[in-house]
C-alpha cells in the first residue's frame, strides 16, 4: 500500500512533474495493475503535445491563434482559437481529415457563411504542407482571396511561411461598411 501512497504523491501532489516524478519515486513492492495502467495512460497524453504556430488578429474585431497537435513528434490536429467580445470559437481538424478534402472552417456568429477556410493546399504530405488560407472578399455570392501558406512541422521549431518568408502573425483587415462589418475581409498581412 506504501508504493500506491507514494505512487499518489507523485502524481497529484506535483502534476507538472508527474512522469518525471513517477519515474524518480522508488517503490518497495510492485505497483496495482491500476496504477500502471493509470500511468501508462498518462505517458501517451504527455506524447501529444500543442504547439502554438502563428497568432491571429483581426483588425477592430478580436484576435486568437493556430496551434497543431503534435503526437509523437508528428503533426495531427490543427486548430484555431479565437476570441472576440462575443466569446471564445475553437475550431479543430486533423491532418487526416485535411488530406481528404475536409476543411477548417470559421463562421462568425454575426454573419453567417465561411468567413475564414483553411485547407490543403497542392502539396500536402508528412513533413511539408501546403495550406490555402482563404478570407472572404464577397459575401453574396461568397468568394474568397486565397493566399498559400506552407507549415514545416518540427516540434522544436516548427516554421510557417508566406511567400517563402517566415511568418509568426497573420493580421486580417475586415471589410467595414458605415462603421460595421459587412461580413468580408479585405487583406492579410502576415509579419514575424
Amino acid at each position: 500500500m506504501k508504493s500506491f501512497k507514494v505512487l499518489l504523491f507523485c502524481l497529484f501532489v506535483t502534476p507538472g512533474l508527474v512522469l518525471a516524478e513517477a519515474e524518480d519515486c522508488e517503490y518497495d513492492q510492485p505497483l496495482p495493475v491500476a496504477a500502471v495502467e493509470l500511468l501508462d495512460s498518462l505517458k501517451k497524453v504527455s506524447a501529444g503535445l500543442y504547439k502554438d504556430i502563428a497568432t491571429l488578429k483581426v483588425n477592430h474585431d478580436g484576435e486568437g491563434k493556430l496551434s497543431v497537435y503534435f503526437e509523437n513528434e508528428i503533426p495531427k490536429l490543427i486548430k484555431l482559437t479565437y476570441k472576440n467580445g462575443s466569446g471564445t470559437v475553437v475550431k479543430q481538424v486533423s491532418f487526416d481529415d485535411l488530406a481528404k478534402g475536409k476543411p477548417l472552417i470559421y463562421e462568425n456568429p454575426d454573419k453567417p457563411g465561411k468567413a475564414i477556410v483553411l485547407e490543403k493546399g497542392a502539396s500536402f504530405k508528412e513533413g511539408n504542407y501546403d495550406f490555402k488560407f482563404k478570407i472572404r472578399s464577397k459575401v453574396s455570392p461568397e468568394e474568397f482571396q486565397t493566399y498559400s501558406i506552407n507549415f514545416r512541422p518540427d516540434l522544436e521549431a516548427p516554421k510557417i511561411t508566406y511567400n517563402n518568408k517566415s511568418f509568426n502573425k497573420m493580421i486580417i483587415s475586415p471589410g467595414i461598411s458605415m462603421f460595421n462589418w459587412d461580413g468580408t475581409f479585405t487583406k492579410v498581412e502576415f509579419k514575424n
